[in-house]
């Protein structure tokens, strides 16, 4: 449905207020997935100081043959990759 011809009739009181409640349906929906979206950025953004926090903390540590390590520690019959 687009917009009303020129000259024609406006909707009747009937189609204005199923206009109405389908934007209120619309607005019951839309509020809470705009609040966990923000919740889900502030959660990103939370791991994110929190995993470069990690990196740094740990950023000291060295190992000269990780790929070697891996496979000395891995069970027989396990495959990392």
């Amino acid at each position: 449905m687009g917009r009303p011809r020129r000259g024609a009739p406006a909707p009747g009181p009937e189609r204005q207020m199923k206009n109405w409640r389908a934007i209120q349906q619309l607005e019951r929906v839309i509020q809470p997935n705009s609040a966990a979206s923000e919740e889900m950025t502030s959660t990103a953004e939370e791991l994110s100081n929190q995993a470069e926090v990690l990196q740094s903390s740990i950023a000291f540590f060295t190992v000269k043959d990780a790929h070697a390590t891996v496979r000395r520690a891995t069970p027989r019959g396990c495959q990392l990759w």
